[in-house]
């Protein structure tokens, strides 16, 4: 498959997050984790070009291969637009779920930066967890020109924390 037949997606020239199309086997855990990152990535990218910008949501791979979108409104009480609220309780929604779940992700419209605490850039985080593999927090730093049309840089990767599923026991 060709890198564009995928998705028609605005950012794909752009995109630089993880498309190994052919290296990674589909079912494998880091298949699965890089299937949702494409699928967040492409989700928070549409919300970016229609809103400017976009409160916290989940997506979850399901055991029976479906997606699940979780929004923002998912048990948050009513103008609570607190990002660290929100994101609470899409994972104690994942949480109460996560036997139906293989993968996790919840994705955040973040502001990144330096070594100062200067705001530098927006990005889009992506924090991602699945039931036998390491979590990990990608970040996307974007820009959004005066065409509305939105520039992707490097995808940056760092060990992530795990709020959903219970680490995996060692044989």
């Amino acid at each position: 498959m060709a890198h564009g037949d995928d998705h028609d997606h605005e950012h794909d020239e752009n995109c630089d997050h993880e498309h190994e199309e052919g290296e990674l086997d589909p079912g494998s855990p880091r298949g699965q984790l890089n299937e949702l990152l494409n699928e967040c990535v492409e989700a928070a990218c549409e919300l970016l070009v229609e809103h400017g910008e976009f409160d916290p949501f989940a997506l979850a791979l399901m055991t029976d291969g479906e997606l699940l979108h979780l929004d923002s409104d998912a048990g948050v009480p009513s103008g609570d637009s607190d990002g660290d609220a929100i994101i609470e309780s899409l994972r104690a929604s994942l949480k109460e779920r996560r036997a139906e779940l293989i993968a996790t992700a919840i994705v955040a419209d973040v502001t990144l930066e330096d070594e100062d605490s200067e705001a530098t850039t927006a990005a889009i985080a992506v924090s991602m967890e699945h039931v036998v593999e390491e979590p990990v927090s990608c970040f996307l730093p974007y820009e959004i020109d005066a065409k509305n049309e939105i520039a992707l840089a490097d995808l940056v990767g760092e060990p992530g924390e795990r709020h959903v599923f219970p680490a995996p026991v060692a044989n």
